[in-house]
């Protein structure tokens, strides 16, 4: 009785030890998951590790509703505008400024130029293309439907002009979403 204590305490601690080996210098070499410094002092490549107990759900972002998810999709996108951690204040991310009308209802945001999508096939040549303002028009639409995935409707719906009409599926557009040029 006395040995099967010693084993059911000591054999799972002998075999998390042999497990948790890191890799070898001989498994590193040729290895794709190795960053490679590109233009503008940014890193390709890699992997990504998090310490999390539970799995993401989503990381298509109108789908994600619990904190895992956020934050791992926070690492892979950016929105028009973030906030400054040191005031918790907005200010331009892809946009590169953005102007408030005097009634405050009105938001203008202009973009920064030769900001690209990731290379993916879905592109032609499989190159990424320009971010213009039709995606972001598209984004905002997409957070006023009544789209299965959506999980966030209610952030955007009451708040734009032509929300509720897209929502209810009365309208084709969100009628205070315009693009003004890319």
């Amino acid at each position: 009785m006395r040995y099967l204590k010693f084993f059911t305490l000591v054999l799972p601690v002998v075999a998390l030890t042999f497990a948790c080996g890191g890799p070898s210098s001989e498994d590193e070499e040729g290895d794709p998951t190795v960053l490679t410094k590109v233009e503008g002092g940014k890193f390709s490549g890699g992997v990504l590790k998090l310490n999390s107990i539970e799995d993401y759900t989503s990381l298509f972002p109108v789908s994600i509703n619990d904190v895992y998810s956020t934050h791992i999709a926070a690492l892979g996108y950016e929105g028009l505008l973030k906030l400054n951690q040191k005031t918790l204040e907005p200010e331009p991310c892809l946009a590169e400024r953005f102007d408030i009308d005097q009634s405050q209802k009105v938001y203008t945001f202009h973009l920064r130029k030769g900001v690209k999508f990731h290379d993916d096939d879905c592109f032609e040549g499989g190159t990424g293309r320009e971010v213009t303002a039709d995606d972001f028009k598209y984004c905002f639409e997409y957070l006023c439907s009544n789209h299965k995935e959506n999980k966030w409707p209610t952030l955007l719906v009451e708040r734009l002009v032509g929300g509720q009409e897209y929502f209810n599926g009365k309208a084709k557009t969100v009628k205070g979403i315009k693009v003004l040029d890319d």
